[in-house]
């Protein structure tokens, strides 16, 4: 297991959430405890990234919902 197949691991796990989990799940099922726990440590990476884009991309569909209605209430709807 080299540097640059875990780097690119967590990449795809912050990054793109999705994408990361098919890896992760090779890692997982992998027999070396070692990549057990990188895996595990990667789902976790992965899980905490789908949170956080979910958080965000409430907030901004918040904001805009705000926007939208100040300016409506501008022309009166």
């Amino acid at each position: 297991m080299s540097l640059r197949s875990l780097v690119w691991l967590f990449v795809l796990s912050t990054i793109l959430p999705p994408l990361g989990i098919g890896l992760t799940i090779r890692y997982i099922k992998a027999e070396d405890e070692k990549a057990k726990r990188i895996g595990w440590i990667s789902l976790i990476v992965t899980a905490i990234a789908v949170v956080v884009m979910v958080l965000l991309s409430i907030s901004a569909m918040n904001s805009a919902t705000q926007q939208i209605n100040s300016q409506m209430q501008n022309y009166q709807f």
